[in-house]
């Protein structure tokens, strides 16, 4: 169904082209500025749903390209309140938005007319778009899988800020940064918003949700965004035994945005992906 060999070179000519589909991506009502990068191929095909990270200025459209070569549809989107996106920005409207994706190509209808195998549907997301990604597998059975890449636990980061200073410099960082892409209803809305969700948002919190599921964790040895200590260690630790096999971590020698090994996480998520094709969760 993939072939991998296909990600840096261009179809035969001859070969249906691929193309760019525009949409509004129907979610609580709004509709989300959206686009489906669809691959060539007979049949439907593997979808692959991209979740861009906080507040989105790397969007991740290179690996989106490289997936839709190697012959997955490919759905990149704006949250709500998120670049253009209409409503305001929340973390709670973050997963939601996932969820709603999800829910929107699972249609038999829909499917067809993108020509997505509605069993064949996986997340893959960065930073903010990994604690969603894992957040929304958790919640869901009918996904084939997902691939996280420097996930950033919002929730684990609120929690120590509350006793360690570095932490604590790392969040104010974060949440309180200027944020022009995203629209907001007040200042305080995202610091009070994981106050209140502190508890229910930790992402090791998910393990037992998550067994019998596939993951995928992308780890970046030089990420002083997401540090490893608090945003990665304690979810190997309590995804490890709840998910065994189930559970991948691959290594890379790189900073939080992946920089200097584009190519290399790219091929790594789509043979993550390919070999999870054939795998009946």
């Amino acid at each position: 169904m993939l072939d991998i060999k296909n990600m840096f070179c261009d179809p035969a000519d001859g070969v249906a082209a691929p193309g760019k589909l525009e949409l509004l991506l129907p979610s609580d009502g709004y509709g989300l500025n959206a686009m489906v990068l669809n691959a060539v191929g007979e049949g439907p095909r593997p979808l692959v749903i991209m979740l861009h990270g906080f507040p989105g200025n790397e969007r991740n459209l290179d690996l989106a390209e490289s997936l839709r070569a190697a012959g997955c549809h490919v759905l990149f989107f704006h949250y709500k309140g998120a670049w253009g996106s209409p409503g305001f920005f929340t973390f709670e409207d973050v997963l939601r938005d996932a969820d709603n994706a999800v829910d929107f190509f699972r249609q038999p209808e829909i499917a067809a007319q993108y020509g997505v195998d509605p069993d064949l549907i996986f997340l893959v997301g960065h930073s903010m778009g990994g604690f969603a990604a894992i957040a929304t597998l958790a919640k869901r059975d009918d996904l084939r899988g997902a691939v996280a890449m420097a996930p950033y636990d919002f929730a684990a980061s609120r929690a120590a800020a509350e006793f360690s200073p570095e932490y604590a410099a790392n969040y104010e960082a974060v949440v309180r940064c200027p944020l022009p892409p995203l629209r907001l209803q007040c200042e305080d809305v995202l610091h009070d918003e994981l106050t209140c969700h502190m508890q229910d948002w930790l992402l090791p919190d998910k393990a037992p949700e998550l067994a019998g599921k596939q993951l995928c964790i992308f780890a970046f040895d030089r990420d002083v965004v997401s540090p490893a200590p608090l945003h990665l260690a304690p979810l190997v630790e309590a995804f490890a035994p709840a998910m065994g096999d189930g559970l991948t971590v691959s290594h890379f020698d790189t900073d939080h945005g992946y920089n200097s090994r584009r190519y290399a996480v790219a091929k790594a998520a789509a043979e993550w992906i390919e070999s999870r094709c054939g795998v009946r969760v």
